[in-house]
């Protein structure tokens, strides 16, 4: 600050710090003449937080979907974060240990600190199937006499089913119930 006085300004002094805290901070200042008459004025320093908080996610994540399900439980080390104040909170939009199903999610983790700055890290879960289907009823084989008066026969049999963890799959065969089959052994 600048000072005057009638006979002379001895000296001007303040109670500064080598730092100041997150916040206001008042700051004194001493103006002394040189007969010794003192007089004072504040200062306020606002230091101000503008910095963003750093953010570490987990890596990404791979998980098997379960034998009797599209999904399965998937839990991981939690993101960590550092600032150069304090830390306000560490939230993520999906929680560790949720089922997930088949597929990828991605997971964002947000790291907020004190003075409301933010930053977002993510990662991905994937959740693959590993399970093959299952054939829950298959025809048995079937002898049949050919036709009359010709060397085959038109067989039919019940379609088999069909089961996968995954809810889906596509089943394909060699032939149809109703066709015609020749003499003989064929497989289906």
């Amino acid at each position: 600050p600048t000072s005057t006085d009638n006979c002379g300004v001895q000296s001007v002094t303040n109670d500064v710090t080598t730092s100041y805290s997150l916040g206001s901070n008042t700051v004194t200042w001493t103006v002394t003449d040189i007969h010794g008459n003192a007089t004072t004025a504040t200062q306020t320093v606002t230091v101000v937080d503008a910095e963003d908080p750093v953010i570490t996610c987990p890596g990404d994540v791979t998980a098997y979907a379960d034998a009797t399900s599209n999904g399965t439980q998937v839990s991981w080390s939690a993101a960590t974060a550092t600032d150069n104040c304090s830390i306000g909170s560490i939230t993520s939009d999906i929680a560790s240990g949720t089922t997930f199903t088949l597929g990828t999610t991605t997971v964002t983790y947000t790291a907020t600190d004190g003075s409301g700055n933010s930053v977002n890290c993510t990662f991905d879960v994937t959740v693959l199937d590993t399970v093959s289907p299952v054939v829950v009823n298959c025809p048995g084989s079937i002898t049949q006499d050919s036709d009359a008066g010709v060397c085959a026969a038109v067989v039919n049999w019940t379609m088999p089913t069909f089961s996968d963890n995954s809810g889906s799959h596509t089943v394909v065969w060699s032939h149809n119930s109703g066709d015609t089959f020749p003499v003989g052994t064929t497989s289906v």
